[in-house]
Order: C-alpha cells, then structure tokens, then sequence
C-alpha cells in the first residue's frame, strides 16, 4: 500500500512539474531590457501597454443599520456590515486594463429609516483621496459606479 501511494504522488509530482515547464510565453512580449518595480519590489518585465498603475480606491456606505454590501475595487466582494462602513484598497491596472480600464462600484440594500420606510443608504467613491462618485441615498437602488482609468 505505502509503495503504491508514494509511486502515485510521484506520478503526481512529475505531472505537475511537466505542466509548469512552458516557454513562459503568454503572449504578452516584453521590450528588451525594459522592466517595472512592482509595489512589492519585483521587477516584472514593462508590457506594450506601459508600467502597472496602482490607484487607491476607498468606497463608502453611509447611514445606519447592517445591509448587505456589494462591492467591486480588485475583485467582486459581498459581505454584511454595519453602517456607516469603509473599504479602502489598492487597485493595479497593468497590461491592457491600463488603456480600458475597470470599473470599481458599490452598493447597498435598503435600511429601515427612522420614518418607517426603506431607503438606499447614501455612498461614495474616493480614488486616491478624492470623491469620484457619490449618491445621496434614497428610493433608487443605483449605488455608486466610477470607471478607473
């Protein structure tokens, strides 16, 4: 039994290794010689479309009560919190979403106003320390949407 669970996770190993030996072209060709520092220190090589462009995106949601909040800065995320909330993110742009873009969004199910009524809280956008989207709240469930360029 142990021979035949060693030979398998060698098997496994081997596969493995073989699927990681590529030419490392992904298609993307770099200029020779021409290399960025990422934020992490790396040096990654410069693609056609230039050097990676790291933003930092805050989003907002205003007012009181635990909705559930639907957000996308580098990735979609989901979660119940409690108002007034933040997130505050870093954002890279690199190879063609440098030219296009990416949109970074969030909003909110309605909460209980004091009246008695639901509303859509109020929320906000911040790209670098500046508001670049905001929505007053109310009957709409619109949120807020900035496409980071």
């Amino acid at each position: 039994m142990r021979k035949k669970v060693v030979g398998v996770t060698a098997a496994m190993a081997a596969a493995l290794l073989f699927a990681g030996c590529g030419s490392g072209d992904d298609g993307a060709k770099a200029d020779a010689g021409s290399s960025a520092t990422s934020p992490t220190g790396s040096t990654k090589p410069t693609s056609k479309w230039g050097k990676p462009k790291t933003y930092e995106v805050t989003v907002a949601v205003e007012g009181k009560g635990k909705p559930n909040v639907l957000y996308i800065t580098d990735t979609n995320h989901s979660a119940q919190v409690s108002l007034p909330w933040k997130k505050t993110t870093d954002v890279t742009l690199e190879g063609a979403y440098l030219k296009q873009g990416t949109t970074v969004s969030v909003s909110s199910q309605a909460v209980l106003t004091p009246s008695g009524s639901f509303d859509f809280p109020p929320c906000s956008i911040k790209v670098d320390g500046k508001t670049v989207a905001e929505y007053a709240g109310g009957e709409s469930a619109k949120g807020c949407k900035y496409h980071l360029k």
